[in-house]
C-alpha cells in the first residue's frame, strides 16, 4: 500500500506518528516518543515528522534515550530513518535493535530533522524516547562527556568540561521516567577557566531497573544549562544481597523456611518464600 505523506498540525504530545501522515514540530527542548508512548508501538505503520528548532539560528540536536526496535541485520522489518533536513535528500542512518544511536546535530541550513517511522505486521517492542536540543549558541561550559556506570552496587558518574564562565555550581539529578527530576548533588563549579576539569559523584542508592542521570549547571546570576540524560540499567540479579530477614525483622539463614525478606546493597527490598 503506498501512502500518501502530508503536512498537518504538530502533535502536542510530540508522539512520532505512525498514521501514514507528514507532521512538522518546532521546538528547542522536548521529548519524542514513539507512537505506543510508553507501551509497544504499533504494527503496519507510516509516518513521518519534521522537528525545526523554534529558535532562528539554531540547529536540532538528537539524543536517544532508549531504543527498542525489532532487529534484523539491515533493519528491513521495523526501523526508524533520520535525514538531515526538512525532507529525505539526506540519510543521516536507519536504527533498530537496543544499541542507542550516536547524538547527531542537523547540518542543514533550516537546522531542522526529518524522521521515518516504519513498523510491519509482527513483532511490536517498546520503541524508543529522544530528547530533542537545540545547538549553535555559546554555553556556559564546554561540557567534553558526560557519563554514568553502574558498578559493583553503586553508579559511578563523571564528566569533564574544557571550559568554565561563570560556573557556580552543578547538580546531578535523576529520573525513572525523564520527566520528573530530582536532584541528588550539588558540586561547586570553578568559576571561570579554559583548561580541563574532570568532576565525579558516586550514587551509592541506586535505583532499580532503568534510571536516567542528567547535568545542570548554574551561572553566579542564576542562568542554568541541562544537558543530555544518559541512561542506567540495573537488574536484580546485578545486585547483592546484604541480608535476609523474616517479617519479624530477624535475620535469617538460608535453612530458614517461610516468607523472608532480601534486603539488597542499595537498600531495596523484595519478599520471597523460602
Amino acid at each position: 500500500m503506498v501512502l500518501t505523506y502530508n503536512k498537518v498540525a504538530a502533535q502536542t504530545e510530540l508522539l512520532m506518528p505512525n498514521d501514514g501522515f507528514w507532521y512538522e514540530f518546532d521546538t528547542d527542548d522536548a521529548l519524542l516518543y514513539d507512537d505506543g508512548y510508553q507501551g509497544n508501538y504499533a504494527n503496519n505503520g507510516l509516518g513521518a515528522l519534521t522537528i525545526y528548532p523554534l529558535t532562528p539560528g539554531g540547529f536540532i540536536t538528537l539524543s536517544f534515550l532508549f531504543m527498542d526496535i525489532e532487529e534484523n541485520s539491515i533493519c528491513s522489518w521495523d526501523y526508524l530513518e533520520v535525514y538531515h533536513g526538512e525532507n529525505f535528500d539526506s540519510l543521516v542512518g536507519r536504527y533498530c535493535g537496543t544499541n542507542l544511536p550516536p547524538v547527531m546535530t542537523s547540518t542543514d541550513p533550516t537546522g531542522s530533522f526529518t524522521l521515518l517511522w516504519s513498523t510491519d505486521g509482527s513483532v511490536t517492542r517498546q520503541g524508543f524516547i529522544i530528547q530533542t536540543k537545540i545547538a549553535g549558541f555559546p554555553l556556559p561550559i564546554d561540557l567534553v562527556y558526560f557519563e554514568a556506570e553502574y558498578i559493583e552496587n553503586k553508579v559511578d558518574i563523571e564528566w569533564m568540561v574544557a571550559s568554565e564562565v561563570r560556573n557556580d555550581y552543578f547538580e546531578v539529578q535523576r529520573s525513572i521516567n525523564c520527566l520528573e527530576w530530582e536532584v541528588i548533588a550539588k558540586l561547586d563549579g570553578l568559576g571561570t577557566h579554559n583548561f580541563e576539569v574532570v568532576y565525579n559523584y558516586i550514587d551509592y542508592e541506586p535505583l532499580m531497573g532503568v534510571s536516567y542521570y542528567r547535568l545542570k549547571q548554574v551561572d553566579f546570576d542564576d542562568k542554568f544549562e541541562v544537558f543530555h540524560p544518559v541512561s542506567v540499567i540495573i537488574n536484580k540479579e546485578d545486585l547483592e544481597i546484604y541480608k535476609t530477614i523474616n517479617l519479624t525483622g530477624q535475620e535469617v539463614d538460608e535453612h530458614y523456611k517461610g516468607i523472608v525478606i532480601d534486603i539488597y546493597s542499595n537498600g531495596t527490598m523484595a519478599k520471597r518464600i523460602q
